[in-house]
């Protein structure tokens, strides 16, 4: 979200939040996530979290899957 324009800052708890730079093409909205128990532990974000917050990034910020690449 860095890469983008998208400032990270932890909030409380496992609460983070993205806000976009000033300047930044990016939607003016900022976009909280809740970190799963799973990440902090180490592993990988589950792959229906992943969906749903593939889904707020779409309603909230406007991203559509074709905006992404696998790296």
């Amino acid at each position: 979200m860095d890469a983008v324009g998208m400032r990270p800052e932890k909030l409380y708890g496992s609460v983070w939040v993205f806000r976009p730079e000033p300047g930044c093409d990016v939607a003016g909205r900022s976009i909280q996530f809740h970190e799963p128990k799973e990440v902090r532990r180490g592993g990988k974000i589950p792959s229906r979290m992943a969906r749903v917050f593939g889904r707020r990034m779409r309603y909230t910020l406007g991203w559509e899957p074709g905006m992404f690449v696998c790296a």
